[in-house]
């Protein structure tokens, strides 16, 4: 009989992507190590966390980022917010975790979950983006992304194993392509249970408070094609208000959107990770604007070919997607993550399978 492994799971909770990298990462290990997973979130990943099927602890959410038509602003305050965030999690987390109880932690873009488990003696595999910021724009918040980001190189050599999703160097650092969700069912089966009987473009604001600038633009270059084989769809998440009259279906917040992008001809989205991976993974179209400013989303945006401006041009980048070829589906980094954390557990002697 395999070993249970219990294992602590959290993830940084601006947004949903860290959630449901997390999560599909947790699934993977359920299945092929026969990982017992207890998560720690905050905000609406509690609810997607629980949705999923696992216990979850309720923690402090870290302050969220802000945006004005669009645009980030206020970065350099958003990070004297974070410090102060930091070193309150850390006394919580100091005092209301039992460590003892867990074999190893998995901790998705939470620097504060990882550096307190690592202190606890317990081997930490933490997922990152990249190992260093750049959404800074003036030289005050310059200066302190600086500083932030010496600290997070400091924190990152400690890890015991770092997977990045962009290209980094170090001993302890192994980079993995895109990982996505598996869908619950065939497309087309998913299709006929949602009745969607036309070619669908579903536009996807993320996670986050940002991505509401979408949603109006895109919608609107839709419906102004007049053509009767298409409809759109909207999936608005925890954080962002529909906005007043725009009349068109939103499946809101939901737990299984891996599910929806399967299912549709085109996503159109903010350019974050998790919704670009879960796209490419489904073989769905997608086409991604990002927020201006927030470097990761242009940096996603870019590699494929898309920049914030094209949000004046979504009518014309709607109809050559819907009218080319669905992509076959990307190969994504599960299986390679899933070897990695094998490795490194085997290496401890924790493995007895």
């Amino acid at each position: 009989m395999p070993r249970q492994l219990q294992a602590l799971f959290s993830a940084n909770a601006i947004g949903l992507g860290h959630a449901a990298r997390a999560v599909a990462l947790a699934d993977d290990l359920v299945r092929e190590l026969h990982v017992e997973p207890f998560f720690l979130a905050a905000g609406p990943a509690v609810d997607f966390v629980a949705a999923n099927h696992y216990d979850v602890q309720v923690m402090e959410p870290p302050p969220p980022f802000e945006a004005a038509g669009g645009v980030m602003v206020h970065v350099g305050a958003w990070y004297r917010r974070y410090f102060a965030y930091c070193r309150r999690v850390r006394r919580w987390l100091r005092r209301e975790v039992d460590w003892k109880s867990y074999t190893f932690a998995l901790c998705d873009g939470d620097v504060p979950t990882a550096g307190v488990a690592k202190g606890a003696g317990l081997p930490v595999v933490y997922v990152a983006h990249r190992l260093r910021q750049d959404f800074a724009q003036t030289s005050g918040a310059r200066l302190l992304e600086g500083l932030a980001n010496r600290a997070y190189r400091r924190f990152a050599r400690r890890m015991d194993l770092v997977l990045t999703l962009e290209k980094e160097e170090g001993a302890n650092v192994r980079w993995i392509p895109p990982v996505a969700r598996r869908s619950t069912r065939p497309r087309e089966k998913i299709r006929d249970d949602m009745v969607w009987r036309k070619k669908t473009v579903l536009v996807v604001v993320g996670g986050s408070n940002l991505g509401g600038f979408l949603l109006a633009p895109a919608v609107e270059a839709v419906r102004s094609l007049a053509r009767a084989d298409i409809q759109v769809m909207v999936s608005t998440g925890p954080s962002v208000p529909m906005p007043a009259g725009l009349d068109v279906f939103n499946y809101g917040f939901v737990s299984n959107q891996q599910d929806l992008i399967a299912a549709a001809d085109l996503v159109v989205c903010t350019a974050g990770k998790s919704t670009i991976a879960q796209a490419l993974a489904s073989g769905t179209p997608v086409i991604a604007i990002p927020i201006r400013g927030h470097a990761e989303a242009e940096r996603n945006a870019a590699a494929l070919g898309y920049r914030s401006e094209d949000l004046h041009r979504l009518r014309d980048l709607i109809t050559a997607k819907l009218d080319g070829p669905r992509p076959e589906p990307a190969p994504t980094g599960n299986a390679l993550a899933v070897g990695y954390v094998r490795e490194l557990l085997a290496s401890r002697g924790l493995l007895r399978e």
